[in-house]
C-alpha cells in the first residue's frame, strides 16, 4: 500500500513533465507563425499606405488643371499595378517572379 501514493505522484510529475514541454514546443511554433504573418501583414499596410498617399497627390495634381487625360488615368493604373506588384511579392514572394519568366517563355 505505500507504493502506490509514490507510484501515482511520480507518474503525475512525468506526464505533468510532457505536456509542459509539449505546450511549449507548440507554442513556441504558433509564436513563430504568427510573427511571420504579422510581419508580412504590417509591410502590406506599408505598401497600402504608400499606394494611397500617391494616389492621393495624383488626385491633387489632376484636379488642378481640371482635365483628366487618358495619360493621367494610365498614370493611376500603373500606380496600382504597382502596388499589387509589391503586394503580391510580399505575400507570396519570389514565386511570382518565376511565373511570370514561366509565362514569358524566358
Amino acid at each position: 500500500m505505500g507504493l502506490a501514493p509514490v507510484t501515482g505522484i511520480i507518474l503525475t510529475s512525468i506526464f505533468g513533465g510532457f505536456n509542459a514541454i509539449y505546450l511549449f514546443l507548440t507554442e513556441g511554433i504558433s509564436i513563430g507563425l504568427t510573427s511571420k504573418k504579422k510581419k508580412i501583414y504590417r509591410e502590406v499596410c506599408e505598401q497600402l499606405e504608400l499606394g494611397i498617399n500617391k494616389l492621393y497627390l495624383f488626385q491633387h495634381k489632376v484636379l488642378e488643371d481640371g482635365i483628366l487625360t487618358s495619360d493621367e488615368i494610365l498614370e493611376c493604373q500603373k500606380i496600382i499595378e504597382d502596388i499589387n506588384e509589391k503586394i503580391n511579392k510580399i505575400k507570396y514572394g519570389n514565386d511570382i517572379e518565376k511565373e511570370q519568366i514561366n509565362s514569358q517563355g524566358l
